[in-house]
């Protein structure tokens, strides 16, 4: 089976079973599977709604730094299913991955696993085989029944939690920081930064009845030479910095500080705060907490500035919101309907926030618009239109 129908049958996955919260049928695929996640040690587990990727980013590339050899499960992905399976920050290789999907659907023909869950059995029996120093596994949605939620982890980090996703995770901030807390284990240390008073009520609850000590990092403005140096980034760097600097206070790692800045300075994602140019910017800000995170950090960054600014964000989302949440900023403000099956209409919108302003735009003519330019919202869409920018720079 070649790599490109590992694609194909992966998305057919993604379509016919979509996000399914449960971990039933998972558990009964890991013990046809041996078990693999059982192999895998020092693993961080990280869960939140905003911010998982960029704080792994910094933990990652700190450890990458200091000598060590570290394994990240992350979702999802923006140009290729191998970057979500990646070990010193170099995806798993197209061939390994076919071959991997192949095993897990020999062993468990006849149990009926969801692409995420597919792919994290993947996860594990890849990192059982290359035996990395650490691992670091990225939940998916949640935390309670989220597939990676059966892992051992010696460290769980909850970054920051806001709305999203509520028709599986609940409606109010309290339910969603349960979910989310549900990665909190017995006696394992748990990271977090400054949460909504709520949150932390929830957090602070499970940590102490799980005897889990719980540390509340400062956040720490990246310095203007690290690639992750957006003014939201703060609360991602501090974390980052506090899990690091204890596991070297505590000797689970080298006293290596140099080494672990020079880390920190490294770590790259794509479309956080991704200049192109001189006058575009990417964000992958996918929900109304990450608008708001974006909305200060520009205003911080270019004061005064107005933008031409393009969304394109899923229908599930908070789309109304969202986009009155960009508007103090724009001077002209787009919807991009970037896919039928997953975005409303722009009319429908359109109805939805007037009298704000909105004017429609599709896929070929974003390259086109006016600068400065600012293109935000799901990754998915980011991923169809970066090409089209990335060849103007």
């Amino acid at each position: 089976m070649t790599y490109h129908h590992v694609i194909s049958e992966l998305i057919k996955r993604a379509h016919k079973s979509g996000i399914k919260y449960s971990l039933d049928n998972f558990n009964k695929a890991l013990a046809q599977c041996g078990n693999p996640h059982n192999a895998c040690n020092s693993i961080i587990h990280v869960a939140g709604t905003n911010g998982k990727g960029s704080t792994i980013a910094f933990i990652s590339s700190a450890l990458i730094e200091m000598g060590y050899t570290v394994g990240t499960y992350t979702s999802p992905h923006i140009d290729s299913y191998t970057e979500r399976i990646c070990l010193q920050n170099k995806p798993i290789s197209e061939a390994e991955f076919a071959s991997l999907f192949y095993k897990v659907l020999e062993w468990v023909p006849e149990t009926p696993l969801t692409e995420f869950e597919i792919l994290t059995i993947m996860a594990f029996l890849y990192f059982k085989h290359q035996k990395p120093d650490f691992m670091i596994y990225e939940t998916g949605l949640g935390g309670r029944l989220d597939a990676t939620n059966v892992v051992n982890p010696i460290i769980t980090l909850i970054t920051s939690i806001g709305l999203d996703h509520q028709s599986i995770l609940g409606d109010t901030l309290s339910q969603i920081a349960s979910e989310k807390a549900g990665i909190i284990k017995q006696g394992i240390p748990v990271y977090t930064m400054k949460q909504h008073p709520k949150v932390m009520d929830i957090l602070t609850k499970m940590a102490n009845e799980k005897n889990a000590p719980i540390r509340v990092s400062e956040a720490i403005i990246p310095p203007k030479s690290f690639l992750l140096n957006a003014d939201y980034q703060q609360d991602n760097y501090g974390i980052a910095v506090a899990l690091i600097h204890d596991m070297m206070a505590q000797k689970r790692i080298k006293q290596e500080p140099k080494a672990a800045k020079k880390g920190f300075q490294k770590a790259g994602l794509q479309n956080r705060f991704e200049k192109i140019g001189e006058d575009i910017v990417l964000d992958m800000a996918h929900n109304p907490q990450g608008i708001h995170a974006l909305v200060l950090s520009l205003e911080k960054a270019y004061p005064k500035k107005k933008w031409h600014i393009v969304a394109g964000i899923q229908k599930i989302k908070q789309v109304d919101h969202m986009l009155r949440g960009l508007s103090p900023l724009s001077k002209q403000l787009y919807y991009c309907p970037f896919d039928d099956a997953l975005c409303d209409s722009y009319d429908t919108v359109k109805t939805r926030i007037l009298p704000l302003a909105l004017y429609p735009c599709n896929l070929q003519d974003i390259a086109h618009l006016p600068r400065p330019l600012l293109v935000t919202g799901s990754i998915y869409f980011l991923a169809k239109v970066k090409p089209k920018l990335s060849v103007l720079s």
